[in-house]
């Protein structure tokens, strides 16, 4: 990564098994004006680029081949309270939820509806 991926407050993290979605996330944040997208495909390269980039945020999918959002949540807010988390999400459970919330998630947001994510992203990321 690049010196500007260390500025915390520029960088976000998209965490998806899928490359598409993870694309269509960079797409969404560089249109807000995020200037560094770092990218992982599975929950064990999102905590080896958190540890080592600190991003402002991480964008989560709730399932991963290999590894659940959830898990992967808890173990970023147990390695650094202060994680901005968001869950990325196809599935409609009430009780998701709840159960992000216990792992440190700030806010669940249906992948369909990546807008939602702009208020996430301008806070955290300071675009």
């Amino acid at each position: 990564m690049t010196g500007a991926a260390r500025v915390r407050g520029r960088s976000v993290l998209v965490v998806d098994d899928s490359g598409y979605a993870r694309l269509r996330a960079r797409r969404y944040l560089e249109s807000l004006g995020v200037e560094t997208v770092l990218e992982a495909a599975d929950g064990e390269e999102a905590l080896a680029l958190y540890s080592s980039e600190r991003p402002a945020l991480v964008l989560l999918d709730q399932i991963m081949r290999g590894s659940e959002g959830l898990d992967v949540a808890r173990a970023l807010s147990e390695s650094d309270p202060e994680a901005r988390i968001v869950m990325l999400t196809v599935l409609s459970d009430p009780e998701l939820l709840v159960r992000a919330r216990q792992a440190g998630v700030a806010a669940v947001v249906a992948k369909d509806r990546l807008e939602d994510l702009g208020p996430f992203v301008r806070e955290a990321a300071g675009v």
